[in-house]
């Protein structure tokens, strides 16, 4: 995110009132962020995106960089492979993720719905 800031040559503070940070000290908090003592909120990631003019793809590759992307992913599936009915599938895979797991799978799917609000045509 740093890197995105400096590039668009804004300041902490300019960058936080930007991405639409609301607290006492935006420019201290957005700080923090970057300097990884805090996580960014999905709605920051949102605005993020929009802010520096950078696709929401890669603002999640450099927010979870441990994680396996789907669009990755899919590479290695064959079409086939992904199932018809995905409440099915969804329901038998989430049995088998560890309590850390749901709770990242249930970020990430606020954050899909966030996103999908963002850029839904009225």
């Amino acid at each position: 995110m740093k890197k995105w800031r400096k590039k668009a040559k804004l300041t902490l503070e300019e960058a936080a009132i930007r991405l639409r940070i609301r607290c006492k000290s935006p420019g201290s908090y957005l700080w923090q962020m970057e300097s990884g003592q805090k996580t960014f909120p999905e709605i920051i990631l949102l605005n993020a995106s929009r802010v520096y003019k950078i696709p929401v793809e890669e603002v999640l590759k450099q927010a979870y960089p441990h994680q396996l992307h789907f669009a990755e992913l899919t590479k290695v599936m064959k079409p086939t492979a992904l199932p018809k009915d995905i409440d099915d599938y969804l329901r038998d895979i989430e049995r088998q993720l560890r309590d850390e797991d749901r709770q990242e799978l249930a970020r990430y799917a606020t954050f899909l719905a966030m996103r999908h609000q963002l850029t839904a045509t009225p």
